[in-house]
Parts: structure tokens; C-alpha cells; sequence
């Protein structure tokens, strides 16, 4: 059976066909669902997000997009950023999307299920170097296992140590590692209790202190598309 063809806008607002797997030299490929970006996009499944940028509220809305137009949003940013800024704002893809046996597996290894919302996420998306400044979202086959699992795992033992965190927080063993810091000690968490908000769980940022919270990964990954946008803002100014 042939595989569907899909859409590209180029930068001058040529549309072209692409199938899934195509490479242009440019940089831009579909890829496991999403779409990464060179000098093209996709036309649907990043149109919803783009119109954040271009202003276009009257016809689309970027807060009900669904992780496609988000991520494709995030990888567009990040281009831009990265051009402005490469030293402190390394350009990097996700990886693709995790199989069911990848996520599986992930889960016998921490012994406990991912939350439901970034699970769903990591079909699209698994893993993500230097997702947020410095620090690294994990992909399924990091869980429970290598360097940066470790590592988070030594943060979170300190963020501990010195006894149970103020106010209502989890229990160390509560809690689901997703993000660590590499070169810093940035910390992103999911709670396995407490609040569930549109399916998922809340993520903390742990910096040596309870940094910020977000309702679930989703509202997460939109706090840091808008972040992004900020600083893209600032290093334009």
C-alpha cells in the first residue's frame, strides 16, 4: 500500500509534496509523527502553533493544539533561538516517538506506570536534549536506567535530605524523574498522586528549592514554548 503523501510550505510560500522519511537538504524531515524543521514546515501540523507567533488568533488557537502543532511549535522556536543565541541555546530535535514496547519497558524498569499525559507524549516524542536550558528530557530507554537517570536520581536524594519539603509535596517515592540537568542542577518531576488535571499528573521544577509548578506536562511544555518566545524576543530586541 503507498504511503500517503504530505504538504510542505518552503520559505517562499511554495507548497511541494513530501513523503514520511523525506530529507531535503535544508534539514527539514517527517519523521515517527513529527515534524522537524529546516527551512520548511508542515502545513497542518504546525499551523495552529505558528499562528502564536504571526498573531493570527482570529483563525486558530495554539492552546487547544494537540502535540504535534505543540512540538512543532517548540522545534520552530528553538530554531530561531538557536540562531540567535547557539552557545546558550543549542538547537536540538526530539527523539522519535517511542513504541509501546519502548514505554513498557520503561515502566518494568522504575517499576511504576508513566504518568498517562507524558506517556502520551513520548508516542511523539522520546526524549529531548536540552529541552529547557540546560537540562535534558528523558526518552523512554533513559528511565531507570544510564548517566542522567542516575544523576537525577542524586538530586532528588539531596533535594530530600534534609527532610521532607514544606507544604503538600510527595513523598520521594512518589515522584517520576522526566527531566534532568546535565551541566546544572535543574530538576523536572511528575507527581504519581495528588492533583490530576486534564489526565496528567503535576510537574515540579526542582532547583535546589520547588522552583515552579505546572498542572501537567502539557501546561508544562506550553509554559516553556512561551519562555522560548520570550527570550527570542529579548536576543531580537
Amino acid at each position: 500500500m503507498a504511503q500517503a503523501t504530505n504538504t510542505w510550505i518552503d520559505r517562499q510560500g511554495s507548497a511541494w509534496p513530501g513523503r514520511p522519511g523525506q530529507r531535503e537538504a535544508d534539514g527539514a524531515v517527517f519523521n515517527g509523527g513529527v515534524w522537524f524543521v529546516g527551512a520548511a514546515f508542515h502545513r497542518n501540523a504546525m499551523f495552529r502553533g505558528l499562528c502564536s507567533i504571526i498573531g493570527n488568533t482570529g483563525r486558530c488557537d495554539a492552546s487547544m493544539a494537540d502535540w504535534e502543532e505543540l512540538i512543532g511549535l517548540s522545534v520552530l522556536l528553538r530554531q530561531q533561538l538557536g540562531s540567535l543565541d547557539p552557545e546558550l541555546s543549542p538547537f536540538r530535535i526530539p527523539g522519535e516517538g517511542a513504541t509501546e514496547e519502548q514505554l513498557r519497558a520503561a515502566e518494568s524498569r522504575i517499576d511504576a506506570p508513566l504518568d498517562p499525559m507524558y506517556r502520551d507524549f513520548a508516542r511523539y516524542a522520546n526524549g529531548w536534549p536540552y529541552f529547557f536550558t540546560y537540562a535534558h528530557l528523558l526518552g523512554a530507554e533513559q528511565f531507570g536506567q544510564g548517566e542522567l537517570w542516575q544523576k537525577g536520581n542524586e538530586l532528588l536524594w539531596l533535594y530530600y535530605s534534609e527532610g521532607p519539603p514544606r507544604g503538600a509535596f510527595p513523598s520521594l517515592a512518589e515522584l517520576t524523574i522526566i527531566g534532568v540537568g546535565a551541566e546544572v542542577t535543574d530538576l523536572f518531576v511528575i507527581w504519581r498522586t495528588g492533583p490530576v488535571f486534564d489526565g496528567g499528573h503535576q510537574v515540579s521544577w526542582l532547583a535546589g528549592e520547588e522552583v515552579d509548578r505546572y498542572a501537567n506536562f502539557r501546561t508544562f511544555l506550553l509554559s516553556v514554548n512561551q519562555y522560548l518566545q520570550s527570550d527570542i524576543k529579548k536576543f531580537s530586541a
